[in-house]
């Protein structure tokens, strides 16, 4: 949480404490949390072990009796290692690095995650289609074997089993991508060590904390398996797949994590597996595969949006972004060779943009290049939704919780939207730059950094300390999806408020769309005077200029933005201090400047507030 809410929050808590009943529960909570929290830090090995199905704890301990067979001798790059007359640039989850030599590996930054990015080898794939970071076979053959033989020595660059199927996995597609589509001797048995390490480390955690990694992980270890023959890998791998899949995709299709840039990351994960089965004659993990891989790639297309002036596709970056691959690098999923095999919409629009991914496998011809025809969908059961009237989309992320922690991506956005026009972004999710625990990361991922609203100080849903006992962190979403001929409308219930101590508040939030307008109505309903503040996140590159006390005229696009007149208004751009707001990140440890629009009042319950937009 930023700062405000989080004061805000605990003042509000201990408020709540002063109920008897909810002061037990809350002693309850409190000592649960005490008790996992030694738990992790005391024996963080038996957590992964319980939690662990007892079918994978099987197949893995079957794995780990080969490790003896597999220890590393110190010379096995030495022969037949290249050597690098130059230094090479590597594309990083943010800009590039130059290796020079051996010890440039150890170079340390200031963001673990840009540190983590240098040794997942994400720069193998980014040079095949990168022209400022491009890599021959021979460049990335060297430098893959200057990092064995200066890093895998160094036990703790096996810890992390994520990053380890990482190196895995963008090793191998590099390999098989290119000359004579072999991967050497030497680097198959790296990677049949690789793999152990990775099934010795695998991230299972207690409840729901499991998320999307022990796929990633058995991901690392279908590669390995196959590329280096093992069986036992193979069937590891096949297990997790089974137990995990069910899991993380929800009712519909999307992946469980309230990302919308995540989605496409996962979706290329799945696809690359189903390839490497399909290519291996794995018939029986393919089929396995592929239904969940054809849900996937069917709902990319749901957060598909063309921009009507430039032709370049977006998508609504909802949730944390990932610093794996960059959205315009991913974007390219679903028209890649492997995603259209398995689900390919009536009408295949042409792809513009970054040449990413799919390149690497190949992009499906278009059949025309006519603009798409959006229609609204909302699924309640996944919390997501696309709202459409003419040149209008609004997406929507409505998430019921049960106050339970559990493994996501997902940000305080309850009450949240994202705007286009004509597929323009108006109205964003600021999104979060990074993965630290700095104010601005936190600012991104709070509910200040998304168009919602606020009541006293508290937005419609939270992301307490896990000592907040779990029925003050729930949230119980209804939502209604009506349409006609001259408007879409989108009515989202919530009993978040219910957490306010001392004030019983109802919420109701209309979004409604008109072929010339775009009108956000809150209802309050309650007997309390209450401080209400509302916040609209516009564009970067668009600006806000006051006409009078209600209305604000939105350039360059010729649109009004009429605001309620019980309001005080100010317009907040690149401001981190002392209250952070007109900053954005489209792209993973990248800020820009936009208008944030901050509305505050002190009013009387009931209520109804209404604020719109109107195109010329």
């Amino acid at each position: 949480m930023n700062q405000n809410s989080s004061l805000a929050e605990r003042s509000n808590y201990f408020r709540r404490l002063r109920s008897p009943l909810f002061l037990i529960t809350g002693c309850i909570a409190f000592s649960e949390s005490i008790f996992w929290a030694l738990l992790r830090r005391i024996t963080p090995k038996l957590i992964v072990t319980a939690s662990m199905p007892t079918s994978i704890r099987t197949l893995q301990t079957r794995f780990l009796k080969e490790k003896e067979c597999t220890k590393l001798k110190e010379d096995s790059y030495q022969t037949n290692d290249l050597i690098l007359n130059d230094s090479v640039r590597l594309k990083l989850a943010i800009g590039y690095f130059t290796y020079q030599n051996a010890s440039s590996w150890l170079y340390t930054f200031s963001d673990p995650e840009i540190e983590t990015s240098l040794h997942r080898w994400g720069w193998l794939l980014w040079g095949l289609n990168e022209n400022s970071a491009s890599l021959s076979r021979e460049q990335g053959l060297a430098l893959v074997r200057s990092w064995l033989r200066y890093c895998e020595p160094t036990d703790s660059f096996g810890l992390d089993a994520y990053s380890t199927s990482e190196r895995i996995v963008n090793g191998s597609i590099f390999f098989l991508k290119t000359g004579d589509g072999t991967i050497p001797p030497d680097i198959q048995s790296s990677f049949r060590r690789m793999s152990l390490q990775v099934a010795e480390n695998l991230e299972y955690y207690e409840g729901d904390r499991t998320g999307n990694h022990a796929f990633n992980n058995a991901r690392g270890l279908f590669f390995a398996g196959t590329l280096a023959d093992s069986p036992n890998a193979i069937a590891l791998a096949f297990a997790i797949f089974r137990e995990r899949l069910p899991k993380i995709i929800s009712h519909d299709g999307f992946l469980r994590e309230a990302s919308s840039h995540y989605h496409f990351l996962f979706t290329r994960w799945i696809l690359e597996v189903y390839w490497l089965a399909v290519q291996n004659g794995q018939k029986v993990i393919a089929a396995f595969l592929a239904p969940y891989a054809g849900k996937f790639v069917e709902h990319c297309w749901f957060f598909l949006v063309k921009d009507e002036v430039n032709g370049n596709w977006s998508i609504p970056l909802i949730g944390d972004i990932s610093p794996d691959f960059t959205p315009e690098w991913l974007l390219s999923v679903p028209w890649s060779s492997l995603a259209t095999e398995l689900y390919m919409p009536e009408v295949l629009p042409c792809y513009q943009g970054d040449d990413g991914w799919a390149t690497l496998f190949g992009i499906t011809p278009c059949v025309n290049d006519k603009s798409p025809v959006y229609q609204s969908m909302s699924y309640p059961k996944s919390f997501w939704h696309r709202i459409v009237q003419g040149q209008s989309i609004v997406f929507v992320h409505a998430e019921s919780l049960d106050g339970a922690a559990r493994a996501d991506h997902r940000h305080l956005d309850l009450g949240g939207f994202v705007l286009y026009r004509s597929g323009a972004l108006i109205l964003s999710d600021c999104g979060r730059i990074d993965y630290t625990q700095s104010a601005l990361s936190e600012y991104g991922r709070g509910a200040y950094a998304h168009n919602t609203v606020f009541v006293n100080g508290l937005s419609p849903d939270v992301d307490a300390p896990s000592w907040f006992q779990k029925s003050y962190k729930s949230v119980d979403v209804t939502t209604e999806l009506c349409e006609s001929d001259l408007s879409t409308e989108f009515t989202l219930w919530h009993n978040g408020f219910d957490r306010l101590a001392n004030e019983t508040i109802q919420h109701e939030r209309k979004l409604i769309l008109r072929s010339t307008s775009f009108e956000i109505e809150d209802r309050l309903i309650g007997s309390e005077r209450c401080e209400i503040m509302l916040r609209f996140h516009l564009a970067p590159g668009l600006e806000l200029l006051k006409i009078d006390s209600t209305n604000w005229s939105v350039a360059p696009i010729d649109a009004i933005f009429k605001i309620d007149d019980r309001f005080e208004t100010s317009v907040l751009v690149g401001q981190i201090c002392p209250i952070i707001g007109g900053v954005s990140a489209s792209r993973y440890g990248v800020t820009e400047e936009c208008p944030t629009l901050e509305m505050k009042g002190s009013l009387c319950l009931p209520l109804t507030i209404t604020n719109t937009l109107n195109w010329d």
